[in-house]
């Protein structure tokens, strides 16, 4: 067998420096005669073994790459803890988010650099694990969806890429939230009867005699009953008076009502004064009017409806301090004679002041205060007899500084209750003939509380109990447990001289009015663990396929195309100066002398020009 070099025509042809021919059955790329021409040395199924400084470098990429990622990752949980639960307004935002984004984005490249080399191993692996045709080549570099045994590639090349998203979902780990409810025990405002100083509770006359309460603790009683909302007092010292929202329980005593209700036959029709034991009507100032002609309404007694002074040794006289309202819940020009055609049911409610012990809960949010009690034990009825003799002396003025706190509660108890009565005593009375309510000489001031209201309008009068879900007996006692806590705002007004406005321990709940940080750690994890445990995965991968395998770490096309081993892409390949480079192979249909075809090989070598 001959071979004949061909020149080209002209240098449109430049780099092809020969042409040879030889026929189909004389092709052998693995004979040493066809390997080796003049300019080209065929390879053989594989490259030469790179060397192992190549290796250990490799090895110190996918290694070095994982624990540097791991290292970033660890100062970022530090980074993060830090930051965790403290205030925003600390610290630069532009500084903080920058950092929050910077760290993850280092971790992924020190991720991705061990993958990009796991991913080069791999890639040799599967390569040279068998011989490729030029047209799985083609769909190996450009990821055909025939090729299916690059499935561990592709799986590798996609976790690479997901890596993207660690800089993306990392920094939602550190968030702004508003500040963390804390837990603080401290003195708060509180109600102490038995600290109040008794000229502060009491009128009295010159011989100190209790002649009413005081004003102040009138008006404190007055604005709590007839508003329905106790004075607000100021929010405890600390945290609490600069916090978003602040609130706290606790436990105080105070007098209490305690109310049951009425029978109608107990109340009686209201048109006749001898029926029942609770009256509706009182005519005694009204006895020459006919009894027809008038339609009892509403009427409230006590034993606290005093005519003069209380002197000290007749405190024991009277007995437990009560107060009874009976009314025609519903009745106006819309139904004149309902009551007295019996189609109307009057309720009442007869009720005693306790010694109670309530439980109070304010709460401060953006300096707006809300607080309601409820009672939580009733412990002894109240009555004179609370203030004794020994207690409760004539003499105020002088044995004042000495008074013990029982004689202190008793006075202030009184003064209390007597003052919430005061509210209510007193009789309504519906005069026929006039179509106009009055009272029979005794006023009341109970239609200015939440429980009634009171038209007086000729043209549109009425009477109606206003109680929530007309249950007297409940509101009056929610009326006066609202009332107590009125004295809390006036609390230091009440106490002796130059001493402090009574205060109680109780747990306080803080929210604060700042932001913070708030550092989600197992999202951090998450995101993080599920990265290392796919790099490692791959490390490994690679690094076995480094091993087994023999081919050089680069990824150029033509040292992919040379690790195939192919028999047509190795008769593709020449190596020049010591690097593969391509030939054109085609197949020449010539004709012999004989008119037969004559099926040769065609081969053009080319040769980068000098």
């Amino acid at each position: 067998m001959s071979y004949g070099p061909v020149r080209p025509a002209d240098d449109s042809h430049q780099g092809f420096l020969d042409e040879e021919r030889f026929s189909d059955s004389e092709y052998d790329p693995y004979r040493p005669e066809v390997e080796r021409t003049a300019d080209s040395d065929l390879k053989h199924h594989s490259t030469s073994p790179s060397g192992s400084g190549s290796n250990w470098f490799s090895i110190l990429a996918i290694v070095g790459g994982l624990l540097a990622g791991i290292i970033v990752m660890i100062c970022n949980h530090i980074f993060f803890a830090f930051l965790d639960g403290r205030r925003s307004d600390l610290y630069s935002q532009f500084w903080i988010t920058t950092a929050k984004n910077i760290v993850p984005q280092v971790a992924h490249v020190a991720l991705g650099v061990s993958m990009s080399c796991s991913l080069t191993h791999a890639v040799w692996y599967h390569v040279g694990r068998r011989s490729h045709t030029l047209p799985e080549l083609d769909r190996f570099v450009t990821f055909s969806r025939q090729v299916f045994f690059t499935l561990p590639l592709i799986v590798i090349a996609v976790i690479n890429l997901s890596l993207a998203l660690i800089g993306v979902l990392v920094p939602g780990a550190l968030t702004i939230e508003s500040g963390t409810i804390t837990s603080t025990i401290g003195p708060v405002p509180s109600v102490d009867l038995s600290s109040m100083y008794p000229v502060s509770v009491a009128n009295m006359n010159a011989a100190s005699d209790y002649m009413a309460p005081s004003t102040l603790f009138k008006q404190a009683i007055y604005v709590a009953a007839t508003t329905d909302v106790a004075p607000g007092w100021a929010a405890p010292e600390g945290e609490c008076v600069s916090a978003l929202s602040c609130s706290y329980t606790f436990n105080y005593t105070a007098p209490a009502l305690r109310c049951t209700d009425l029978s109608p036959e107990d109340i009686g029709n209201g048109t006749d004064p001898g029926d029942g034991t609770t009256v509706l009507i009182n005519l005694d100032n009204w006895e020459w009017l006919d009894v027809q002609n008038f339609v009892g309404t509403y009427n409230a007694t006590s034993n606290l409806n005093r005519t003069g002074d209380v002197p000290w040794n007749v405190w024991e006289d009277t007995s437990i301090y009560d107060l009874t309202i009976a009314c025609n819940p519903h009745f106006g020009v819309y139904n004149p004679l309902a009551l007295q055609d019996s189609e109307l049911t009057p309720v009442g409610s007869t009720c005693t002041f306790w010694n109670a012990t309530y439980s109070a809960t304010t709460a401060f949010v953006n300096n707006t205060q809300s607080t309601s009690s409820q009672i939580l034990s009733y412990n002894s009825p109240l009555s004179p007899s609370n203030c004794s003799i020994d207690a409760c002396p004539s003499n105020w003025v002088e044995v004042i500084p000495i008074v013990s706190p029982d004689a202190n509660f008793a006075m202030a108890s009184r003064a209390m209750a007597e003052t919430f009565v005061d509210l209510f005593l007193g009789n309504l009375t519906y005069f026929v003939q006039t179509a106009t309510f009055f009272d029979a000489g005794e006023t009341t001031s109970a239609q200015y509380t939440p429980l009634f209201s009171v038209n007086s309008s000729a043209a549109s009068w009425s009477f109606d109990l206003t109680a929530p879900s007309g249950n007297l007996s409940r509101g009056l006692t929610d009326l006066f447990t609202n009332a107590t806590l009125a004295f809390i705002s006036i609390a230091s007004n009440l106490t002796y001289p130059s001493s402090p406005a009574p205060t109680t321990l109780a747990k306080m709940e803080i929210l604060p009015s700042y932001n913070q940080y708030h550092y989600i750690v197992w999202k951090l994890w998450l995101i993080y663990g599920l990265a290392v445990l796919a790099v490692s995965i791959a490390a490994v991968y690679g690094i076995w396929c480094m091993r087994v395998d023999v081919h050089p770490s680069s990824m150029d096309f033509s040292e992919m195309v040379a690790a195939t081993g192919q028999m047509d892409v190795d008769f593709a390949l020449i190596k020049n100066e010591g690097a593969w480079r391509f030939q054109y192979c085609g197949e020449n249909k010539a004709m012999d002398a004989f008119g037969e075809k004559n099926n040769t090989i065609l081969r053009k070598v080319f040769r980068a020009p000098n």
